[in-house]
């Protein structure tokens, strides 16, 4: 990447709503728009955050916008000189609700996916997410999806081609870190190598894996194959990395960022920008208000662009 990019968190909005901002993101000076999952999921009216990432196939089409509305924000954006990266879930499906089902896939997935036993791991709960075999083949409260399956694997890569079919410029992967590398003792597999290699025009697309709470090591290791999100501490080189202030996790479940005011968002955004000027950075609109709107973030993302 030649240059740091600003990415603006769309969370939760739908496709149309963020075509209607695209000339106040660009103004602001945000150079990458992410949007939430846009798989088909659980529950497919309720607007509940989570359910997004309770997917149903693989599949272009939400409530939150079609493939062709997908296929015209894209084309929108680029006369704003604006990237779309699609967040994509990949590690597992919707369950089939609490307690012992839990680790069922819910009915509403799709047959030629929730009706093949080879296309999940067995159905234990993660204890110790320093183990790496049980991170990576165990669930983490979901369906946890046999990523080492090449038909499968064929399945992701099919649909992230779409999204690049549609003008998708990347691609936020999710919780990269329970998905397994080649050398991972007793569950490496190759799907890192076939994935990378299967989507097309990769070299110029934004791709970058959600890898939270890990080590520089792992970190690392995922580094080879994409940019890499990260929350701690890490030695692998800024212009890898995407980092943020705050995420819709610190806000929505663990109610962080609902504690500060706008001022104090705005100052933490400053910091972090301050702090790493190589590191890509992704801003997350606290609460759903529009503190990104305001004037000094403007002034803000112009200084340490």
């Amino acid at each position: 990447m030649s240059k740091r990019e600003l990415i603006f968190q769309a969370f939760n909005y739908t496709l149309q709503g963020i075509k209607e901002n695209l000339p106040k993101l660009s103004e602001q000076g945000f150079t990458v728009i992410q949007t939430s999952p846009l798989q088909q999921h659980k529950e497919a009216d309720n607007s509940a955050w989570y359910l997004t990432y309770q997917i149903t196939n693989f599949k272009i089409g939400n409530r939150l916008g079609s493939k062709d509305e997908l296929i015209d924000l894209c084309k929108e954006a680029e006369k704003y000189n604006i990237k779309i990266i699609v967040d994509f879930v990949f590690n597992h499906v919707a369950n089939a609700g609490r307690d012992n089902l839990e680790l069922v896939p819910s009915p509403e997935v799709e047959d030629e996916i929730r009706l093949k036993p080879e296309f999940f791991h067995d159905p234990h709960r993660v204890s110790d997410y320093d183990n790496r075999y049980q991170c990576t083949q165990f669930c983490i409260g979901l369906p946890d999806l046999n990523t080492a399956n090449h038909k499968l694997q064929n399945m992701m890569i099919d649909y992230l081609n779409e999204l690049v079919n549609c003008g998708v410029k990347g691609f936020r992967l999710d919780a990269v870190r329970h998905v397994e590398l080649p050398d991972d003792p007793l569950c490496g597999s190759d799907f890192w190598d076939n994935l990378m290699a299967g989507v097309k025009d990769k070299e110029n697309l934004f791709i970058y894996g959600e890898c939270i709470y890990s080590t520089s090591e792992l970190i690392e290791k995922y580094s080879k194959y994409m940019l890499v999100g990260v929350n701690t501490p890490c030695t692998t080189k800024p212009s890898e990395l995407v980092r943020w202030p705050f995420s819709h996790d610190d806000d929505l479940t663990f109610h962080v960022s609902k504690a500060k005011n706008k001022d104090e968002i705005i100052d933490k955004w400053e910091q972090i920008l301050r702090y790493y000027p190589e590191t890509h950075m992704v801003f997350y609109p606290p609460a759903y208000d529009n503190t990104w709107m305001d004037e000094r973030m403007k002034q803000v993302n112009n200084i340490y662009k």
